[in-house]
């Protein structure tokens, strides 16, 4: 098992975790796990921590604007729920195993990431659920004018508050 290391990215230190993820989970991809929109949408909040493990092997070097650690997985805390996703070739194992300092045992959940002993609570009303990339059958398409109010509409019934106009 490569060893990986994590780190807590401040918002400008986000680009590369973005790269990475918009290459593992292309915009067709099915719902579940995590995704750029996602990041974007959690960097709303002053205090938002984002979390990238890479391969351990390129880390530690002395100009870090060289250092070529590959990144193997992105993730971050959303509420109680670490949402995480990994590269297609990702060792989920060392990523776990590092990632189970995040969590708090009976109380927390893990989305995206196979950690042993945990399982969702059955009164829990998120469903958490672990995607790994598949062919995808279907394409997304882009809403045009004459859709964009019931986009609108179902976006903020989906997000109270929300300011997508």
């Amino acid at each position: 098992m490569p060893p990986v290391v994590r780190r807590a990215l401040s918002r400008f230190d986000t680009p590369r975790a973005l790269r990475a993820l918009s290459v593992w989970t292309p915009a067709d991809a099915p719902a579940g796990g995590l995704h750029p929109g996602d990041v974007g949408w959690l960097l709303r909040h002053a205090d938002a921590t984002v979390h990238l493990w890479a391969d351990a092997r390129g880390a530690g070097r002395p100009d870090p604007r060289h250092n070529a650690a590959a990144p193997v997985a992105v993730g971050f805390l959303d509420g109680r729920v670490l949402r995480v996703t990994a590269a297609p070739d990702a060792d989920l194992e060392a990523v776990t195993a590092d990632a189970q300092e995040l969590l708090v045992p009976g109380i927390d959940r893990s989305d995206g990431l196979p950690v042993p002993g945990w399982h969702p609570h059955p009164a829990e009303t998120r469903l958490v659920l672990s995607w790994t990339p598949q062919p995808v059958t279907t394409r997304a398409a882009p809403v045009g004018e004459p859709d964009a109010a019931d986009r609108v509409l179902i976006h903020r019934s989906a997000f109270p508050g929300s300011k997508f106009a």
